[in-house]
């Protein structure tokens, strides 16, 4: 282990795992682990209403752990960071079987 990588990653772990502790950002992670997704089927999939994913697709957005792409009148949503898919695949592997 590297004393300086962690020292240095600490700050920003914690603010993901902050993030992550949101039950509503939780659950729309857990459905862009599977792959890109537009709001109506991120609704659709949790049950929670289209500004509250929205709000929520936001803050991860400013977070670099989700990225949008316009699809002509639609926008979809994936997880951008390489990290935080490896994590939630892992969560997957071991909450969701």
């Amino acid at each position: 282990m590297n004393k300086d990588n962690v020292l240095v990653n600490v700050p920003r772990v914690a603010k993901i795992l902050k993030t992550l502790g949101n039950e509503n950002i939780l659950k729309i992670l857990c459905f862009l682990s599977e792959g890109a997704m537009v709001v109506k089927e991120l609704e659709q999939a949790t049950g929670l209403s289209q500004s509250l994913i929205s709000q929520n697709l936001k803050k991860c957005e400013l977070m670099d752990i989700v990225s949008s792409k316009r699809e002509g009148k639609w926008v979809s949503y994936e997880i951008s960071s390489k990290e935080i898919l490896k994590l939630f695949r892992s969560l997957h592997n071991i909450f969701c079987k």
